[in-house]
């Protein structure tokens, strides 16, 4: 395998990051070994405010945003950088599918503390009520809900039991999940 070479100094990351970014590299072992240098890089504050801004950077196409995700999702953090917060919620709003699975699995990925100040329940919501998504996409952003649903209205509690008789055992397992945490 080979392997990408590290930037000397982290103030030096966020350049070399963003070139790699721009032009991903097509090789499977090189995009992992790039997901596992941001992962790896990201309890720095610099680069946690590099990996946001990309988040939302138009400029990029969206598998490198989808790479950063996953790099979030396998960071090992023990408090969701507040600074990720407007980026992931961006990418919980866009109606691309991929990244919105990303980001889903990234959410449902962090760390949460109990003085958690970044909720993205709201966002998740939002998802889960797109009709218009796979009934996968939608019970995974109700499972990422963290503490469970406050409140079940009917039309997702409809949508949710209805996921019960499904020919998926994965996604009979999930929403059967959601209902066991939400408060009904």
């Amino acid at each position: 395998t080979r392997s990408i070479p590290v930037p000397e100094a982290i103030a030096d990351a966020d350049g070399w990051l963003r070139a790699r970014l721009q032009s991903l590299p097509s090789a499977e072992d090189q995009r992992d070994a790039l997901r596992t240098q941001m992962a790896s890089l990201a309890s720095d504050k610099t680069t946690q405010q590099f990996m946001a801004d990309v988040l939302g950077d138009d400029a990029l196409p969206a598998h490198s945003r989808r790479l950063v995700l996953e790099a979030m999702s396998q960071a090992s953090l023990s408090q969701t950088p507040v600074s990720w917060e407007k980026g992931l919620k961006w990418c919980l709003a866009t109606g691309e599918e991929e990244t919105l699975k990303a980001a889903v699995a990234t959410v449902r990925a962090l760390p949460v503390s109990k003085n958690a100040t970044v909720d993205f329940s709201e966002a998740l919501l939002s998802v889960a009520n797109k009709e218009e998504f796979p009934h996968e996409l939608r019970v995974e952003a109700l499972a990422a809900i963290t503490g469970g649903m406050r409140e079940v209205g009917d039309d997702l509690f409809a949508f949710l039991t209805n996921r019960l008789g499904s020919e998926d055992p994965l996604l009979r397992l999930a929403a059967a999940g959601v209902l066991a945490r939400a408060r009904l």
